[in-house]
C-alpha cells in the first residue's frame, strides 16, 4: 500500500498537468516519471537496509544500539539527499537529454525534474523515518501519513496550478511540500509515541564502524 500511494505523486502530477496545463506539459512530466522512480526508488530502499540494524538492535533491547543507528541513518540519509539534490539539479539537461526528450518540451521536463530533486531531502527523511518506525514493529501509521500526504499533494496541485498558475513547477512543488509535510508527521509522531528514538547529544558521535555496517546493508538494497 505505501508503494502505490508513493507512485501517486506522480501520478496526480500527471493527471493535473495533462487538464489544467496543456498536452506538452502533460507529455513533459510524464517522460521522467522512470527517472524518478529511478532514484527515489534507490532512495526508499537504501533508508529500508539502514533500518535492519536499527530493528536487530530493538529487538537485542539495546536502547543505546538503537539511537546510535539511528543517528547513523539520519547522517547518512542526509548525505544521500545531497548527492541526489545536485546531481539532479545539475544534471538534469542532460538527464532529459539522455531520454531523448522533444524539443517542446524539452524545458518543461527539467524544470519538473529540478523542482522534484531541489526536495530530495523531505523525500529521501519520510522514507528514512517511515522504515525507522516500521522497524520498531509499527507499519500503519507510516502508511496513514502517506495518505494524508497523498490528498494534500493532489490538493496542492489545484492551487499551484490552477489558481497560481505555476504550471510544471507548481506540480512539483506540490509533490515536495506534501513530502514534507509526511517527513514532519513522521518526526512528531516519533517524539511523543516513540522514545527509544529519542537521540541525544552523544549517540551522534557515529564511528567509522557503525557507518560501514550500516552501509553493507543499505546501498546494496538501494542499488
Amino acid at each position: 500500500m505505501g508503494n502505490f500511494f508513493q507512485q501517486i505523486y506522480n501520478i496526480t502530477d500527471t493527471a493535473i498537468v495533462g487538464r489544467a496545463v496543456g498536452l506538452q506539459v502533460l507529455a513533459a512530466v510524464g517522460s521522467v516519471g522512470s527517472t524518478l522512480f529511478l532514484v527515489m526508488g534507490f532512495a526508499q530502499a537504501a533508508t529500508g537496509g539502514l533500518a535492519i540494524p536499527l530493528a536487530q538492535r530493538f529487538g537485542a533491547n539495546d536502547e543505546s544500539g538503537v539511537r546510535r543507528s539511528f543517528a547513523v541513518s539520519a547522517l547518512i540519509s542526509l548525505v544521500i539527499a545531497l548527492v541526489i539534490t545536485g546531481a539532479g539539479v545539475f544534471y538534469a539537461p542532460q538527464i532529459i537529454a539522455l531520454l531523448q526528450t522533444p524539443n517542446d518540451m524539452f524545458a518543461y521536463a527539467v524544470d519538473y525534474l529540478r523542482t522534484v530533486f531541489t526536495g530530495a531531502i523531505f523525500t529521501v527523511a519520510y522514507n528514512l523515518l517511515a522504515n525507522v518506525i516500521r522497524a520498531l514493529s509499527d507499519s500503519r501509521m507510516p502508511l496513514y501519513f502517506l495518505i494524508l500526504a497523498a490528498l494534500i499533494n493532489l490538493t496542492l496541485d489545484l492551487v499551484f496550478m490552477l489558481s497560481f498558475g505555476w504550471g510544471v513547477v507548481g506540480a512539483g512543488a506540490a509533490t515536495v511540500l506534501s513530502q514534507g509535510i509526511a517527513s514532519a508527521c513522521c518526526l512528531f509522531y516519533i517524539y511523543r509515541r516513540i522514545p527509544a528514538l529519542h537521540v541525544t547529544r552523544e549517540n551522534w558521535r557515529v564511528h567509522r564502524a557503525d557507518v560501514a555496517a550500516h552501509l553493507r546493508i543499505g546501498l546494496p538494497m538501494g542499488f
